[in-house]
């Protein structure tokens, strides 16, 4: 329960609202949300495309067909994404208190749009130690997304009591548990499409043909690349601010008292 006095006006809007296709209607007009969600989707379905694709490129392409020295390569550079998430933490903590967590996911993104550009040069052939630099200009995005993204929401539940009146964390969590799925579906299945539609065929082995090899380095830069830049155009419609946000903290403790 949360830690104040409900009202009467309180507990009538919380049962007008506690309808489900209600409240997913409350939330899909909730245009801080929509925001977010579009970031979360963008994301996460260039994030995993990319990286269901790298694997080929690593192997078929940076290392020649060789498939132990090109899984070995795919693992420490998944392991190097790891290790430079854990390192962002911290960083992405006390730039968003120093710049505001919006300006915080612009800079990551320009940072993957960089990143998304340097793939074109970090997997060359016979150079698979190159391929360890994309994680220090990607690595960060899925920190930002499970660590940023998530606060953020947090203070879309303290806009959406102030307009309706009652608490939805349930609602938005699920909302955005469901599009985090999605986007991971749709990202696999449309790397197994993309293959095919390359003309990549595994029974050729290291005898790839060089033109389908050409368009996955196309496809990963671009992959990667446009969603960002995308995110980026996207951010300036989040309307919620470091400002905003204490005018609505006061405003609701004003209305039902101090969490």
């Amino acid at each position: 329960r949360e830690r104040f006095a409900v009202s009467a006006t309180q507990r009538m809007a919380a049962k007008q609202a506690a309808g489900f296709w209600r409240s997913c209607g409350a939330t899909l007009r909730n245009r801080s949300m929509l925001v977010l969600m579009t970031l979360v989707l963008l994301n996460l379905v260039a994030s995993i495309f990319t990286s269901g694709l790298d694997y080929y490129l690593l192997v078929y392409y940076v290392c020649a067909g060789d498939v132990f020295e090109g899984s070995t390569w795919k693992a420490l550079l998944s392991s190097a994404f790891a290790v430079i998430g854990v390192l962002s933490v911290g960083v992405l903590g006390w730039l968003s208190r120093r710049v505001d967590k919006r300006n915080t996911l612009v800079i990551v993104h320009v940072m993957v749009a960089i990143g998304g550009i340097g793939k074109w040069f970090f997997f060359r052939e016979g150079l698979p130690w190159l391929c360890l630099l994309v994680p220090l200009l990607c690595g960060p995005i899925f920190i930002a997304n499970d660590m940023i993204v998530r606060s953020m929401i947090a203070g879309i539940c303290d806009q959406d009591e102030l307009e309706t009146g009652v608490r939805r964390e349930g609602m938005f969590g699920a909302m955005h548990g469901w599009v985090g799925k999605t986007a991971a579906a749709v990202a696999v299945f449309g790397a197994g499409v993309a293959l095919n539609a390359v003309g990549f065929d595994a029974a050729l082995g290291p005898a790839q043909d060089p033109e389908a090899l050409l368009r996955i380095r196309y496809i990963l830069v671009a992959a990667t690349t446009v969603p960002a830049l995308i995110a980026i155009v996207v951010l300036r419609y989040y309307p919620l601010d470091e400002a905003k946000m204490a005018v609505i903290r006061s405003a609701l403790e004003r209305r039902r008292g101090a969490v």
